[in-house]
């Protein structure tokens, strides 16, 4: 089912549809042309909450921002799912929008984790995962520590705060348990040894002023997976490509048309860069030029 365009105040359309991916039937927007960028709402607010960052991108990439099964306008889950079920998921949308090129795959918050795996699990569909302030490292260990750092974040992110606590409550509303179960699993999820096994070029992106998950865990799945690099919004929180949306398309255009496939990738910084540094063999991660 296709619903009538909009359009993107740069003039690109923006269609909004349903695809069958298994038994579940779920919506995602479409615009832009280019290299394919696959936004993975999180499973806490509606893809309407990415429309800024689809604008913007939308003038260099195809941009899909999808809600996936047990949020918004997609089918309800009878159980909530687990990361390994997402994962797979994924895997079966990047088929059903048939598709002859590898996505750039962007998971942010609660998403990251089934974007994470979903490389992992199927490298040969994503040629390059963005991991934006994801949970998985350095986990809070507490549910009321996680809520009371994500109410800080708000307050400083008007912009998606106000429409977000709509869309936060429609999930609530319409996906109940599997909304808990997200926000449960985000105080304690662990990605660590799933990180490690990462092969494809890896963006780390992250808000230096993110309370909800800090950069110390940037620096953590940097010094995991082997092939990442990190760019840092200095003043960015937790929802920074979505308040930023100029920011975070410069990141990720310069990362996805880097000329230098292989070689570690930086970006410089207002106040500094993450670098990885071959010494012995090992791998280690420096912050240069003033990192806080």
């Amino acid at each position: 089912m296709v619903w009538p365009g909009a359009l993107h105040a740069s003039g690109e359309p923006v269609h909004r549809r349903f695809v069958q991916v298994k038994e579940k039937r779920c919506f995602f927007t479409d615009t832009g042309k280019g290299p394919l960028v696959v936004i993975l709402s999180s499973q806490l607010v509606l893809s309407r909450s990415y429309r800024w960052t689809a604008e913007v991108l939308s003038q260099n990439f195809r941009v899909v921002v999808v809600e996936m099964p047990g949020c918004g306008n997609s089918d309800s889950v009878s159980e909530p799912w687990s990361n390994s079920q997402y994962a797979e998921w994924v895997s079966n949308f990047l088929t059903a929008l048939k598709v002859d090129e590898a996505a750039a795959l962007v998971g942010h918050s609660d998403s990251g984790a089934p974007a994470l795996e979903a490389a992992v699990r199927f490298p040969q569909q994503i040629k390059n995962l963005i991991l934006v302030d994801s949970i998985g490292a350095n986990a809070p260990d507490s549910l009321p520590r996680l809520i009371l750092m994500r109410m800080a974040d708000a307050a400083s992110e008007i912009r998606f705060s106000v429409p977000g606590l709509f869309h936060a409550g429609k999930n609530a509303l319409f996906h109940t348990r599997n909304w808990l179960n997200q926000i449960r699993i985000s105080a304690v999820y662990d990605l660590t040894d799933q990180a490690k096994q990462v092969k494809v070029p890896t963006l780390l992106a992250w808000g230096r002023r993110d309370k909800t998950i800090p950069l110390s865990a940037a620096g953590t799945f940097f010094r995991l997976i082997p092939n990442s690099h990190v760019y840092i919004s200095d003043d960015g929180s937790h929802n920074w490509l979505i308040q930023r949306p100029e920011e975070f398309c410069q990141a990720v255009t310069e990362f996805v048309h880097r000329k230098d496939k292989t070689s570690t990738f930086t970006i410089q910084l207002a106040s500094g860069v993450f670098q990885r540094e071959k010494t012995a063999g090992e791998a280690t991660a420096l912050a240069a030029n003033g990192s806080r």
